[in-house]
């Protein structure tokens, strides 16, 4: 590819360098510019210069004109890719922390339990739990929070006594 970049910029000079050849009259004949503003005061004749002078001069400055246009829409590209970036930054930051807080419901036991049986399930494991859990996986992490607490036992009840109640009035002991 570059090398077609550079045989088809080689045919565009040539073309231009036969066009001066054969207008040398043109470009090599001095000219001088007048500024008239038809004031007495206001009046101008420029050095003469031959016309390619006068060429070069305009395309330098249109070629200046274009840098200064290319160098602005760089430095705006460039406060766009350091808001972008600071953007992205601040969106890691948000998936780092939702990462975090999943990893804590990931690593609770008993929604582990349950994604445990799912997984059983969904690979074919035969086992009466994953046989009578037919439910989606959405389904079974409420269930599994709400099914596999563990009750306290009858001892630990008996036990607990609240500052209000007298050991006599709770509802074990009268049964008993």
């Amino acid at each position: 590819m570059k090398t077609i970049k550079f045989l088809f910029f080689l045919i565009i000079l040539g073309f231009l360098g036969l066009l001066g050849y054969q207008n040398q009259d043109y470009f090599l004949a001095t000219t001088a510019l007048n500024i008239d503003l038809k004031v007495k005061s206001i009046h101008y004749t420029a050095y003469p210069l031959p016309n390619y002078a006068y060429w070069g001069i305009c395309f330098a400055i249109a070629f200046l004109y274009m840098a200064f246009k290319g160098m602005i829409k760089s430095f705006k590209l460039g406060r766009e890719i350091k808001r972008r970036d600071s953007k992205i930054d601040t969106l890691n930051g948000k998936i780092t922390d939702l990462q975090e807080r999943l990893d804590v419901f990931i690593h609770d036991p008993y929604i582990k339990n349950a994604l445990a049986k799912n997984e059983a399930k969904e690979a074919g494991d035969t086992t009466d739990e994953t046989k009578a859990q037919e439910r989606t996986p959405d389904e079974a992490i409420p269930e599994a929070l709400e099914t596999e607490t563990p009750a306290l036992d009858k001892t630990a009840e008996e036990d607990i006594v609240t500052e209000d109640a007298a050991p006599e009035e709770t509802p074990e002991k009268k049964g008993v």
